[in-house]
């Protein structure tokens, strides 16, 4: 099974290393532990995962969701829908109001290609 865990964030034509969340990593650390067959790739930069998932889609895309980074998430998962259609595409993160639905009814409602959303520290 492949798996693309991106915490993305903005490309400048500064150029320097973005550090993963350690919770990224940690999810991935612990998946390879119980199933070390599993291929999992990180990424921060949209233009690589988009490229990516163009090549060689995966079979679950993952999302880091911050309030920085929520449009490009949305941007970067209305166009890998483009090249893989059937591609489940999970999101999570500390960002996200589990305790009003209309707020949550809305979320997903802006979000219609995102499948599911882990809350709290699930990034």
């Amino acid at each position: 099974m492949k798996i693309y865990i991106a915490d993305l964030g903005y490309v400048s034509s500064i150029d320097f290393e973005h550090t993963v969340p350690l919770n990224a990593g940690l999810i991935a650390s612990y998946a390879l532990k119980y199933n070390p067959d599993l291929d999992i790739r990180i990424f921060k930069d949209p233009k690589k995962l988009i490229q990516a998932v163009s090549s060689t889609p995966p079979d679950l895309l993952a999302l880091t969701h911050y309030m920085w980074n929520q449009y490009l998430n949305n941007d970067v998962i209305r166009r890998c829908h483009n090249y893989a259609p059937n591609l489940p595409m999970v999101m999570g993160g500390p960002n996200f109001s589990f305790d009003d639905s209309e707020w949550i009814a809305d979320f997903f409602q802006r979000r219609p290609l995102l499948d599911f959303y882990i809350t709290g520290e699930g990034e």
